[in-house]
């Protein structure tokens, strides 16, 4: 891989705000594109690339204009935070050279400084998965569908008993 260089066509291109910023592997693809009449022409497209302001609490510290694409966002929110992404997301999977060194300075301020509260273990992998992700969404419609149907329920007994008052008001004495 070269960093911050045209790389040529039907490739990937780094460039140098992906190294600065956080945009979780993901890269400018260059090819060909037709046109209706079937002439090629080059293309390149690339990631939606923001700038966002993170804090993290273990550097104590903000870290304001980062490029981010939206995918590195939303997987920031699915781990819980800026700190466990930056902690438990592999290096690899980051490719950031921005990443990578503030992994490495955060995890020596945990080792040094006892009295930071360290954020919780998470399993990376279990984002990543797709089966794992299907299971963690049927548990949280399950949560929300629980109250609903409590008070389904609850309608229901209460419609049932009126119903049932009613039948033995209006029911003949034998």
């Amino acid at each position: 891989m070269v960093y911050g260089k045209y790389t040529g066509f039907r490739g990937r291109h780094y460039p140098e705000n992906a190294m600065t910023g956080l945009w979780h592997g993901q890269a400018v693809q260059t090819g060909f594109d037709a046109s209706p009449c079937n002439v090629k022409f080059k293309r390149h497209w690339k990631p939606n690339a923001r700038k966002h302001s993170y804090y993290s609490k273990i550097m104590n510290k903000t870290y304001y204009g980062l490029s981010v694409t939206s995918r590195c966002a939303k997987h920031i929110d699915k781990v819980g935070g800026f700190d466990n992404y930056i902690l438990h997301t592999p290096i690899a999977r980051m490719n950031s050279l921005f990443g990578a060194t503030l992994q490495g300075v955060m995890n020596k301020k945990l080792e040094m400084d006892p009295s930071i509260e360290r954020p919780e273990e998470v399993n990376y992998h279990m984002f990543t998965d797709e089966k794992s992700r299907a299971v963690i969404l049927e548990e949280k419609l399950a949560a929300k569908r629980e109250p609903m149907r409590a008070e389904a329920r609850q309608n229901l007994e209460a419609r049932l008993k009126a119903e049932e008052e009613e039948r033995l008001i209006l029911a003949p004495a034998r």
